[in-house]
């Protein structure tokens, strides 16, 4: 089985990231992002697996391996990679950010803020999403 690339992104020069500490990250903010891929990948949304894979990512600590293959019944090789590997540089970002939200995430959310003031909608939404 061929895993990403990305999973194996270095810290420092002795040190890989093969295991992210999921206490530092608010996985509220990424599940929504969860449901959408899913989604996508399956054609229909399936309550099931994305359950199973919030489940999996309430551990303290997660290897994309463990996660990758215990997903690829669901999603097949190809695609439960892709996951994986589009996940893990959300999980990394989350953990790079203080605020413990991908900067992705972040950014798409200060997109549509932006796009609600300009419509007259309340300033507060980016606030309460960050305090959540």
């Amino acid at each position: 089985m061929q895993f990403p690339s990305n999973i194996d992104r270095k810290v420092t020069t002795d040190q890989l990231i093969l295991q992210i500490d999921m206490s530092c990250i608010k996985l509220d903010t990424i599940k929504p992002w969860i449901t959408k891929r899913i989604t996508e990948i399956l054609g229909m949304e399936d309550d099931v697996v994305i359950c199973f894979i919030c489940n999996l990512l309430d551990e303290k600590n997660v290897d994309p391996r463990e996660i990758q293959i215990s997903i690829t019944g669901f999603l097949n090789h190809r695609n439960a990679r892709l996951f994986i590997e589009e996940l893990w540089d959300l999980l990394i970002s989350a953990m790079d950010n203080n605020t413990g939200i991908p900067t992705k995430i972040l950014e798409e959310k200060k997109f549509e803020i932006a796009q609600r003031m300009e419509k007259g909608e309340e300033k507060k939404v980016f606030f309460n999403f960050i305090m959540e």
